[in-house]
């Protein structure tokens, strides 16, 4: 009888072993399916950041190369043209203005980067005359500061550029004369 018992707990014991050894196997099999999933997925992925990488080649080898537009004319990309800012030293505000807007704009600066980049290139008088203002807290922006000069720096308010362009005669050589009628006809709104 004491055999009969101990043929029964290794039975017992076989049995359990046995169901030890299935949820092992099913295990193993979950694991096995999970680490399928993520080699799959890593490839996926792999695959992907392959694509990205040779599309920022490729747009980063077409910036540095003339591209051609629809109408294949050429039109060169510039991009890579380095604009330096343009200093100021109290003359010729309006096209000293206009140039900053120009260099702004190709840029993509940012309004709060405006006013520093252009404070940081003004010259001579220009700089106390921004100082005493800057102090008073009465250029805030770009804006506010693009309207001092004009208002400081630029012609007078009482100047009608449209007279002086109806005034203008010429006295020197015909280029002079144009110089003076485009500076005048840039400063009036309306004429063709």
């Amino acid at each position: 009888m004491a055999e009969h018992t101990r043929l029964k707990e290794l039975a017992t014991t076989v049995e359990r072993l046995v169901e030890s050894n299935n949820q092992c196997d099913t295990r193993e099999l979950t694991h096995n399916n999970r680490l399928q999933q993520v080699e799959t997925s890593h490839k996926s992925i792999q695959r992907t950041l392959d694509t990205l990488t040779r599309g920022i080649d490729r747009l980063t080898t077409n910036q540095s190369q003339p591209q051609f537009n629809r109408n294949n004319q050429n039109s060169l990309q510039v991009r890579h043209v380095k604009l330096d800012f343009p200093r100021f030293d109290g003359s010729d505000p309006l096209n000293w203005l206009f140039r900053a807007e120009q260099f702004f704009t190709y840029y993509d600066t940012l309004n709060v980067q405006r006013l520093t980049i252009a404070s940081a290139h003004f010259e001579g008088s220009v700089i106390p005359w921004f100082q005493m203002l800057h102090k008073a807290n009465q250029i805030p922006t770009w804006d506010a500061l693009a309207s001092a000069i004009e208002e400081h720096f630029g012609p007078s308010q009482y100047d009608s550029p449209r007279a002086q362009l109806f005034k203008l005669t010429q006295t020197t050589s015909a280029a002079d004369y144009y110089h003076h009628i485009t500076v005048m006809a840039n400063r009036v709104e309306g004429l063709s």
